[in-house]
């Protein structure tokens, strides 16, 4: 049985700039979602992987050791900037490492947030850095997590509603811009399913925004004006010089 805990970040409250060797405070903190921000988040957190082998990665002489040998709870630490997952092989392990974390955060002024903090089994699965990650039948299976998809179906769907007039060519532009990344991002993991999906949702809002354009004309206009074919695959939205963002289908 593998658990974890997570943690979310805030933004800090206070920040401060250096100018000619001289200390400036500022009146404002830091904006969540800045550059600055995973930087301060890094500092602050710097040395939790060592406050918790301390208590657990402890040889007979009482010195840190990483071995395997030493680790009797498989206990595993992953950290991306102000993220972290902990795992272990019991539910009172993870128990235990939590309170270890909020006295390391105390001693910083700061404290985990009991909303965004679980401890939750893999069969379960857990959310992390927009992958959903779980076990099915003893498989692990990473993908997309749902919130992750329904932000960029959220966002797509904005794009596609605030751009009711433009020429095709220019909703190909945006959306690539969106899809490009976002698809790149999940292409590592497994993703099929997600893109057939989301490139389903994608078509039903493409052809709602083309019929709004031409109310009158029939659904074979409609395809023959905005969606193109090639070799073998057919219903490519594409005026003939660009074309949507692919990776949707492909991946």
């Amino acid at each position: 049985m593998c658990q974890w805990t997570k943690r979310y970040w805030g933004s800090f409250s206070r920040q401060v700039f250096i100018h000619n060797k001289k200390l400036y405070p500022t009146t404002r903190g830091a904006m969540q979602g800045g550059s600055i921000s995973p930087t301060l988040a890094n500092i602050t957190l710097d040395g939790l992987e060592e406050e918790i082998a301390k208590n657990y990665f402890l040889t007979k002489k009482g010195k840190v050791s990483y071995h395997q040998r030493y680790n009797k709870n498989n206990i595993n630490i992953v950290r991306y900037s102000d993220d972290f997952v902990i795992t272990a092989n019991n539910k009172e392990i993870l128990m235990e490492i939590g309170e270890v974390i909020r006295k390391f955060l105390e001693r910083r002024g700061l404290e985990l947030s009991e909303e965004k903090t679980l401890i939750t089994n893999i069969k379960e699965g857990f959310d992390f850095l927009g992958w959903n990650f779980r076990k099915y039948n003893e498989k692990l299976i990473i993908k997309p997590s749902k919130k992750s998809v329904n932000n960029v179906v959220k966002k797509i769907g904005q794009t596609i509603r605030e751009n009711k007039t433009v020429k095709q060519e220019h909703l190909i532009f945006k959306l690539n811009q969106i899809l490009r990344g976002w698809c790149n991002y999940h292409q590592c993991v497994c993703a099929k399913e997600t893109f057939q999906k989301l490139n389903y949702v994608i078509f039903v809002m493409l052809w709602k925004w083309v019929k709004r354009r031409h109310p009158n004309k029939n659904a074979q206009w409609v395809k023959d004006r905005y969606w193109k074919k090639k070799d073998s695959r057919d219903w490519i939205f594409s005026d003939g010089t660009y074309t949507l963002c692919e990776s949707t289908v492909e991946k």
